[in-house]
C-alpha cells in the first residue's frame, strides 16, 4: 500500500480515490508511517470497503449513481413544468 501526504502537511492518505489524495508535490511511503495522522476520508473508505466487499462496493456505487441521476431528472422536470405552467398562464385569453 502507498501512503502519500502533501509537502508541508501532516495528514497521510492511503486511498487513491480519496478526494484529497495528493497528485503533485507529495511525499510517498510504502510502509505505514508511524505516529502520523491518517486522513479521515481514507479511513472511512477503508471501513466502508471492509463492510461491503468488492461486489457491494460496485452495487453501492451504481445505486448511488442512480439515486443521484433520479434526483437530477426530478429537478430538471420540476423546472421544466414550472416553465410550461408560466407560459400557459401567459397564453391564457383574458
Amino acid at each position: 500500500m502507498r501512503y502519500r501526504r502533501a509537502i508541508g502537511f501532516e495528514i497521510w492518505h492511503f486511498q487513491p480515490l480519496c478526494t484529497k489524495w495528493p497528485r503533485a508535490n507529495f511525499q510517498e511511503a510504502v510502509a505505514k508511517p508511524r505516529s502520523e495522522q491518517a486522513c479521515d476520508e481514507c479511513m472511512a473508505r477503508k471501513h466502508n470497503r471492509a463492510l461491503s466487499g468488492a461486489s457491494g462496493r460496485k452495487k453501492g456505487r451504481v445505486a448511488g449513481g442512480l439515486v443521484s441521476l433520479c434526483g437530477q431528472l426530478q429537478a430538471a422536470l420540476t423546472r421544466r413544468l414550472a416553465q410550461v405552467a408560466k407560459l400557459a398562464r401567459q397564453l391564457r385569453p383574458r
